[in-house]
């Protein structure tokens, strides 16, 4: 039973971290826009747009004129319409860029957004209208869905408020965000991805607010967690979820704050069997996996 544990856990891992590998070719659709029309040139570089849903704007790509230290505002508007989504790979494993100012409009962020942005250490977001700026490393108030790796390997940024409307944080994420310490999670968040938070490191506390589903390995490998929270709403918490290479989490785990749920009591006892061996070692560091590569396609 113990060796098919370990068998699983290698498996789960393969699968989902294979995830960000980075060779999807799904394209943005253009609508009517022609190539002379969708691109807003700067002194700093060039956006690309496409056309969105409901008379909105999607921010395809970005390309900088700078090396290092580039820091960017995303327009709030293009052709008239407001900037809803920042794309597919729009600033895929753009290293000069250190800071991206958004646009309060923003709902969506793609899949592979800011991925492998290594040095991006400052997100923030501006209203056009009123002037109103968030304070501190924030997310738009009104985004709702964080796509799959979208902050994949961001290591520079430690401290990300994700707003007050967000609904999915998808697969991975924010894995490999090294230098991350606190993601302050809103009340509306529903789901949490596999792998969401994998290798975290720095990462202290989790408070899972009004989450309902946490994916496998979601906090794997959260060395430095001090304080993990867990809600009564909670209905599903995949395999791993809190664990790392060399031990479960278990102990970082407030008892008192599911209290009245039954399903993560039982979750919570059966934490020990699902991870460790017979002989007091875990299945974790047994697997050999390939990580997410971080080259482009």
């Amino acid at each position: 039973m113990k060796k098919f544990l370990a068998v699983t856990l290698a498996a789960l891992m393969a699968l989902s971290m294979a995830a960000c590998t980075g060779t999807q070719d799904g394209g943005d659709n253009i609508g009517e826009y022609t190539p002379e029309q969708n691109e807003y040139i700067t002194d700093k570089g060039t956006f690309t747009f496409a056309e969105g849903a409901a008379d909105t704007a999607v921010l395809v790509s970005y390309v900088g004129k700078a090396t290092h230290n580039d820091k960017v505002t995303v327009p709030a508007e293009f052709n008239g319409r407001p900037v809803a989504a920042i794309g597919e790979k729009a600033f895929y494993q753009l290293a000069s860029v250190v800071s991206v100012q958004l646009p309060a409009t923003v709902t969506v962020i793609d899949d592979y957004a800011f991925s492998g942005c290594v040095n991006l250490s400052e997100i923030t977001w501006k209203d056009g209208e009123s002037g109103k700026t968030s304070k501190g490393n924030a997310l738009p108030e009104g985004l709702e869905t964080i796509g799959e790796c979208a902050f994949y390997g961001c290591a520079a940024i430690t401290k990300l408020d994700l707003g007050k409307s967000l609904e999915v944080i998808d697969n991975f994420a924010f894995a490999d965000c090294a230098g991350l310490t606190e993601a302050k999670l809103p009340s509306t968040t529903q789901t949490i991805g596999n792998g969401a938070f994998w290798r975290c490191y720095a990462l202290t506390e989790f408070d899972s607010n009004q989450v309902k589903k946490i994916g496998t390995l979601a906090l794997y490998d959260c060395t430095a967690i001090e304080n993990i929270t867990l809600s009564n709403a909670i209905e599903e918490i995949g395999e791993f979820a809190f664990a790392t290479e060399s031990s479960t989490l278990k102990d970082k785990i407030d008892t008192d704050s599911f209290k009245d749920n039954d399903y993560v009591k039982e979750y919570y006892e059966n934490i020990a069997d699902a991870v460790t061996t017979d002989n007091g070692t875990t299945t974790a560091d047994e697997p050999e996996t390939t990580e997410p590569e971080t080259t482009a396609a």
